[in-house]
């Protein structure tokens, strides 16, 4: 009974959810950044569309997931505003750049990532796990 569990969980699952996991998304088009000497892999949706004064996604992953984590959420989402996600330094594509990762080096990395990719404010802030206090 626990395999047949092991099957027909998921099976419910894609029959109540069929679009779950459907969409891919183009991370390959995710590029490297320099911000303030870190290398950091950044991918936005929606920015070339964005209206003035319109907020913008900043998503925040968990502790150890890069961009890709957020799966095709990203699409689904950058349809109320445009997103930016990246590996913060250490994680996924954006190697470690010798600073510890605290909540305001993670906050000031970000900031200054925003600044460089020219994305004023208005912002949302979106975290996922560790993501999430930030």
């Amino acid at each position: 009974m626990l395999q047949l569990r092991g099957v027909l969980f998921p099976a419910l699952l894609w029959a109540l959810f069929p679009g779950c996991g459907a969409q891919e998304h183009p991370f390959s088009s995710a590029r490297i950044v320099d911000v303030e000497g870190s290398a950091t892999r950044v991918f936005t949706l929606g920015l070339e569309e964005r209206q003035s004064g319109e907020p913008v996604l900043v998503l925040f992953s968990g502790g150890g997931s890069p961009l890709e984590a957020w799966g095709d959420w990203i699409g689904r989402i950058s349809s109320v505003a445009p997103v930016v996600s990246y590996d913060r330094p250490g994680i996924g594509e954006s190697p470690f750049d010798g600073i510890d990762p605290t909540p305001n080096r993670v906050v000031e990395h970000a900031h200054a990532l925003l600044a460089i990719l020219d994305v004023p404010p208005p912002y949302i802030l979106v975290g996922h796990s560790w993501g999430g206090p930030l």
